[in-house]
């Protein structure tokens, strides 16, 4: 492969002129430095202060230390997705990796490969009346689909939601309950997308709180895109997710109303900034594929952590990047994320 560093898909959502503000948080970040206090079941962000421990640490010339961190390390912890260019998984090594913080390149100290991580997932699924014709009876198929394919030890939990969200299975481990609890929808009502996706980002959180960060959380949301209750604005979604240490992955539907106009600029950076991924549904016949592509992925996901040289805390948004060393890879990881606040 040569020495050709690999497409880095930390990729910036398009989105109108307008809107770019909400992408480069520098004043958001010092507004809101304490929201993980002001809102509640919000946690620590991939920003790790605390007792940390881990079952594999690496530097990247280094050889495989079993060792935990103290309680003060100040440890920045990413997923990452490792394809081919087919989009195939991707096997690596710490060595094959470069981090860069604010453009500064980083040592790993941490390295896990993917099936070492287990997961908590969040099933987030539009019922608004928008999913009539047989649609969420397809959604509801390939859920389920997806649940079957993760590993036996995974937290699962179902939520649904139309005006309002609602947790038809908290986060457990009986995979055969959150199944049934999925089969029990119909579409109806307005669609508080928003409120859903806060919601589940917290519930999230609070079990990384509860299970000391062992989990890696993710959230797979079905919609077609649209806000059309509740009250929240984008912006503080967005940031919450931002200062999360939750994946996106956004499954988008084509909206009744410009059923060609892809995705929103608002799904496609909720995904790209947590690490996530955006994929557009052309109809309900794609999203059983889609779900089981989802599901395969998130297996295989590599766990990397550094300790930012230099140390900052500030509340200042950090820009991060994975680059592959030599390999021709494509590597996804979230954009950033904010220092703590001090």
């Amino acid at each position: 492969m040569g020495s050709r560093a690999a497409d880095v898909k930390n990729c910036q959502a398009d989105e109108p002129a307008a809107d770019k503000s909400s992408r480069a948080p520098t004043n958001l970040g010092a507004r809101r430095h304490a929201i993980g206090t002001q809102c509640n079941g919000m946690s620590r962000p991939p920003f790790l202060l605390c007792a940390v421990l881990l079952s594999s640490i690496v530097a990247p010339a280094a050889a495989t230390l079993q060792l935990p961190f103290a309680s003060h390390v100040d440890l920045v912890a990413l997923d990452v997705c490792a394809t081919d260019r087919n989009g195939a998984p991707a096997a690596v090594a710490s060595g094959d990796l470069a981090v860069f913080d604010n453009g500064i390149r980083q040592q790993i100290v941490l390295f896990s490969e993917g099936d070492r991580v287990p997961l908590a997932v969040t099933l987030l699924v539009d019922s608004s009346q928008s999913m009539h014709h047989g649609l969420l009876g397809r959604a509801v198929s390939a859920a389920t689909a997806l649940i079957d394919q993760l590993p036996a030890d995974s937290l699962v939990e179902v939520m649904s939601f139309n005006q309002r969200p609602e947790v038809r299975y908290p986060l457990g481990v009986d995979h055969a309950r959150a199944g049934l609890a999925l089969a029990d929808m119909a579409p109806a009502g307005a669609t508080a997308l928003y409120e859903a996706v806060i919601v589940a980002i917290r519930n999230q959180e609070r079990a990384s709180r509860d299970t000391n960060g062992r989990y890696r959380h993710i959230i797979v949301l079905l919609t077609d895109g649209e806000n059309t209750a509740g009250w929240l604005p984008f912006d503080q979604v967005l940031d919450e997710a931002r200062r999360s240490n939750v994946l996106v992955y956004t499954v988008v539907l084509p909206s009744h109303d410009a059923p060609d106009a892809g995705p929103s600029w608002r799904m496609t950076q909720l995904a790209v900034d947590t690490g996530g991924e955006i994929v557009s549904a052309r109809s309900g016949d794609d999203l059983m594929s889609i779900y089981q592509r989802i599901a395969a992925n998130v297996r295989h996901l590599y766990r990397i952590g550094y300790v930012p040289t230099p140390l900052t805390r500030d509340g200042a948004w950090h820009q991060v990047q994975v680059r592959a060393v030599e390999n021709d890879l494509v590597l996804r990881t979230r954009t950033g994320y904010y220092a703590p606040y001090q």
